[in-house]
C-alpha cells in the first residue's frame, strides 16, 4: 500500500516578513526622495536668484547641466532602488543594505549637482 505525498507542512514554508527591515528600508527611501526634492528646490532658487554672475566665469548652461545630471542620477537610483527593495521584501530577504546604497548614491548625485551648479554660477 502506498501513501500519497502529503505536501508541504502546515503553516507554510515561507519565512515571515521582517518588520524592522521594511521600516528601515522605507524610511531611507523616503528620506532620499525628500532630500532630492529639497536639492531640486535649492538648485532652482540658486539658479533663479543668482544676483551677480560675472560674464567671464558664469555659465548658466553648465549649471543647468550639472544639476540635471546629478538629479537624473539620483532619480534613476531611486527608481532602481525602490524596485530592488520591493523585490527583496517580497522574497523575504534583507533589504536595508539596498536602501543604504540608494541613499548614498542620491547624496553623491545631489551633492555633485548642487556643487556643479554653484561653481558654474560663480
Amino acid at each position: 500500500m502506498s501513501y500519497p505525498y502529503p505536501g508541504p507542512p502546515p503553516g507554510g514554508t515561507t519565512p515571515p516578513v521582517i518588520g524592522w527591515d521594511v521600516a528601515v528600508s522605507v524610511c531611507l527611501l523616503v528620506v532620499s526622495f525628500l532630500g532630492c526634492s529639497m536639492v531640486t528646490l535649492a538648485g532652482l532658487f540658486l539658479f533663479a536668484f543668482a544676483d551677480y554672475c560675472p560674464p567671464e566665469t558664469c555659465h548658466p548652461d553648465r549649471a543647468v547641466t550639472w544639476l540635471g545630471l546629478g538629479l537624473a542620477l539620483s532619480a534613476v537610483a531611486l527608481v532602481i532602488g525602490s524596485v530592488a527593495v520591493t523585490v527583496s521584501v517580497t522574497r523575504r530577504r534583507i533589504s536595508w543594505p539596498v536602501a543604504v546604497i540608494v541613499t548614498v548614491v542620491c547624496v553623491i548625485g545631489c551633492g555633485a549637482g548642487i556643487v556643479g551648479e554653484f561653481t558654474s554660477l560663480s
